[in-house]
C-alpha cells in the first residue's frame, strides 16, 4: 500500500492512512498538544544528563537570595558534552510523538479503529519469533499499537517539513508484520541531496499485545 505524497508524488494511494481519509472539514481536529512533552517535541536525552545535579544544571540549596550554585560538571547545563546520542544538544525527540509536539485527537483514534489499520492489527498472526529487531521493540497492547501507529503517521503530516522537495509515506503488509516508512527528499544545495528516512514496524506477540520498533536512517549525496 502506497502512501500519499506531499509536495510531489513519489508514492500512489494512501486510503490506508486514517489522517489522509479524515474529513477535510474536520482537519484540524485530527490532533491534540501532546501530554507527555507538552508540545515541545522534545525529551530530556537519556544517555548524558548530568548526574551530579540530576539535570537540574544546580547543585547544594538555595542562597537567601534564592540563588543555586551552578553544578561544575556541567557547567550549568544539565547534560555532560560529547553525546553521539544526541550531537551533546541534551534532547532528544519525544519518543511518544516523534518529535512532532502533537498527538491524535479522541476523534482521531476512533476513526482509526474503524478503518483498516485497526483491521489489519486484529489479522496479523499470532508469533513468538520475529528475531532481535522485534524483542527490542516496545510491548504495547491493540489500543496503544493504534495510537502509536498515528502518532508517527503525525509525525510525517503535522511536522513542518523545511526545504523538501517530496515527500511519502508508505504501509508494507507482510507475512508476520506491518512494516511503515516514512520518505522526506531535500535538497540542501544544488549538489547536496538527502533522504530521511523513517520506519516503524509492528509484531504481534499475543491476543492483545504487539511489539513496535522505530528507526531512523540517513541517506546524502553530494
Amino acid at each position: 500500500m502506497g502512501g500519499g505524497g506531499r509536495g510531489g508524488d513519489m508514492s500512489g494511494s494512501s486510503n490506508w492512512c486514517p489522517l489522509c481519509s479524515y474529513s477535510a472539514e474536520r482537519n484540524r481536529e485530527q490532533r491534540v498538544i501532546c501530554a507527555v512533552c507538552q508540545g515541545t517535541g522534545e525529551a530530556r536525552c537519556p544517555a548524558c544528563i548530568c548526574l551530579e545535579c540530576a539535570g537540574t544544571g544546580f547543585i547544594g540549596p538555595r542562597s537567601e537570595g534564592g540563588e543555586q550554585t551552578s553544578c561544575p560538571a556541567c557547567s550549568g547545563v544539565g547534560h555532560v558534552p560529547g553525546c553521539s546520542m544526541c550531537n551533546s544538544k541534551g534532547s532528544v525527540p519525544c519518543r511518544d510523538c516523534f518529535g512532532s509536539g502533537l498527538a491524535p485527537s479522541p476523534g482521531a483514534l476512533e476513526f482509526a479503529g474503524g478503518g483498516p489499520l485497526a483491521s489489519l492489527l486484529g489479522q496479523l498472526p499470532v508469533s513468538t519469533g520475529g528475531g532481535e529487531e522485534a524483542a527490542a521493540g516496545e510491548l504495547l497492547d491493540q489500543a496503544s499499537t493504534l495510537r502509536r501507529i498515528l502518532c508517527f503517521l503525525g509525525s510525517y503530516h503535522w511536522a513542518p517539513i523545511q526545504n523538501s522537495a517530496d515527500a511519502e509515506h508508505e504501509l508494507h503488509v507482510l507475512d508476520n508484520r506491518l512494516h511503515l516508512r516514512t520518505a522526506l527528499l531535500s535538497f540542501a544545495s544544488v549538489s547536496s541531496i538527502r533522504i530521511d528516512y523513517r520506519f516503524l514496524t509492528v509484531w504481534r506477540c499475543g491476543e492483545s499485545a504487539f511489539r513496535v520498533s522505530y528507526q531512523r536512517e540517513t541517506k546524502a549525496w553530494r
